[in-house]
């Protein structure tokens, strides 16, 4: 959404071209830290269960545990935010270095446009107006190196990440097929299923992206600069696909949590006029008998 809102500003004039190209560089890597986050806290859902085995006797972690697993988390977490961050603040700088480059040749192309003659016309006023534009190829070898760099970041993280889920998933896969083997743990072999499809779905998409990321890694020289195909991958293949899946993984969370969630007191059911002004009658008619029969009393 924010890379179609400043496109539209960039479009209309009021901002230059570096804020969305940062933003459509970045995408990927807050996808990639909502899957990190997500193992990271069925992890630290693992320890507390084996150090907390007993229900209703909750004592707390081990100061070494909690910075560990913290540790480990921010270490793997924001370890590609700087290079990532850095390579596609510079692809910016330099898109919008190539521009200042480009703007004075294309108002000179323009302006001889308007005074072209068959008879005045020579192609060599055409490379004098074009020799400035040498400088925007070494530019444009300086923007091949910082997105190979960015996305080298993307290929690593998704490997590490592929690498971290297995262990995950075969433990919860044998914790599916055998119950017995944490029988203190009970609110996990409840939650099994849901999670093992979580997982599974997260791991295959953060693995479908490593093909993608190799190609557009391969891609020969820098021609990818001025590919379309090239680019479609870039917007569209690293960012829909953990979209579906996010959107699958809220869907099986939401299933889960209606199927352990408690009968739904009456408060919450639909409010039936014809029942409640029928309650109504019976507690007025029971509150003036009751008092008819202490008037008797007294």
């Amino acid at each position: 959404m924010l890379s179609i809102v400043f496109e539209e500003f960039t479009l209309a004039g009021w901002h230059d071209h570096g804020t969305s190209e940062v933003i459509s560089g970045t995408k990927p890597l807050f996808l990639l830290v909502a899957s990190w986050a997500y193992l990271w806290s069925f992890v630290c859902l693992l320890v507390s269960i084996r150090l907390k085995p007993i229900a209703g006797n909750p004592t707390a972690l081990p100061a070494v545990v909690s910075w560990t697993l913290n540790g480990l988390f921010l270490v793997i977490l924001l370890w590609p935010f700087a290079p990532v961050f850095w390579s596609f603040y510079m692809v910016s700088v330099e898109h919008v270095y190539i521009l200042k480059i480009l703007e004075p040749i294309t108002k000179a192309l323009l302006q001889s446009a308007h005074t072209y003659s068959k008879r005045t016309y020579t192609p060599a006023k055409i490379i004098v107006l074009l020799l400035p534009a040498e400088k925007a190829l070494a530019r444009i070898a300086i923007v091949s190196i910082h997105v190979r760099r960015g996305l080298t970041c993307y290929l690593v993280s998704c490997v590490l990440l592929c690498l971290a889920y297995p262990p995950f998933l075969f433990f919860t896969l044998k914790t599916m097929i055998l119950p017995s083997h944490l029988e203190k743990s009970l609110k996990l072999q409840r939650n099994a299923v849901p999670v093992f499809q979580i997982s599974i779905l997260t791991f295959l998409v953060s693995a479908c992206n490593i093909p993608l990321l190799y190609w557009m890694l391969n891609f020969p020289g820098d021609s990818f600069v001025t590919d379309s195909t090239w680019w479609v991958g870039m917007e569209l293949g690293l960012t829909i696909p953990y979209t579906i899946v996010a959107n699958i993984n809220l869907w099986v969370s939401y299933r889960a949590a209606n199927r352990q969630s408690p009968t739904k007191e009456p408060r919450d059911r639909p409010i039936n006029l014809g029942n409640l002004l029928s309650q109504s009658l019976s507690v007025s008619q029971n509150f003036k008998s009751t008092s008819f029969n202490a008037t008797e009393k007294v």
